[in-house]
């Protein structure tokens, strides 16, 4: 089964709330729920779907919005190249990875 999930932004916090860490275990429930509903077969036998594959489609991490840009001279527009870009980028990301944890 597929299963196509897009827009999370997860932020690093420092611009807005992002999404509660209880969604996260609302959609394993229904993911949970998905699974066995497409197990059931029309001639009502029961064959368990091999897997579930879960797709993260566009805007998962959002480092745009964290506001350690506006302290700095890097912007994210800046030449894909630049090693300063690089790293505040995977600084934003790590801290985006962080800040979600618990969720």
């Amino acid at each position: 089964m597929l299963v196509i999930i897009s827009d999370l932004h997860l932020t690093d916090g420092t611009s807005g709330a992002t999404i509660s860490p209880g969604a996260f275990q609302l959609l394993g429930d229904r993911l949970a729920e998905l699974g066995m509903s497409a197990s059931r077969r029309r001639d009502g036998s029961y064959r368990p779907i091999e897997r579930i594959d879960l797709l993260l489609l566009g805007d998962v991490l959002d480092a745009i919005r964290s506001t350690k840009w506006l302290g700095n001279r890097v912007r994210p527009w800046d030449d894909i190249k630049s090693p300063a870009l690089f790293e505040m980028a995977s600084q934003i990301t790590s801290d985006i990875l962080v800040h979600n944890e618990p969720a």
